[in-house]
């Protein structure tokens, strides 16, 4: 159920998201880089919000939760233009490649959110 829902923030925040670093960079000429720098930090707060008290409950505050997500964000970000960047130098069409970034992008803030940023309460036994 984890990650239906998170596939459903995900989906809303890569409408937003790909509508921007798509039209930044295909329509507006911005750089690779200052088009995903600017379509994924939209979608960051939003994200964050949806992510801690819907997708994975976590109603405690955890003191830095919001850092960690947004220190797996930047991870997962470079992680996504480096794979787009590469993949362009190497021949592969932008829009594609740029896909293929995304999905590196959305696993890795799964995985982290998941394991890090959002663990689940763990029970104390006496």
């Amino acid at each position: 159920s984890q990650l239906l829902r998170y596939g459903v923030v995900g989906v809303g925040n890569t409408i937003v998201g790909a509508a921007l670093v798509f039209g930044l960079h295909n329509l507006a000429g911005a750089s690779i880089f200052m088009a995903n720098v600017v379509g994924y930090g939209v979608g960051l707060c939003l994200s964050y919000v949806l992510n801690r008290f819907w997708t994975f409950s976590a109603r405690r505050t955890r003191a830095g939760s919001a850092f960690r997500f947004g220190a797996l964000v930047c991870l997962a970000l470079g992680a996504n233009i480096a794979t787009t960047i590469l993949l362009t130098d190497l021949g592969m069409a932008y829009n594609p490649a740029q896909v293929i970034g995304m999905v590196l992008y959305s696993t890795l803030v799964f995985i982290g959110s998941k394991l890090i940023v959002f663990p689940p309460d763990k029970e104390i036994h006496p």
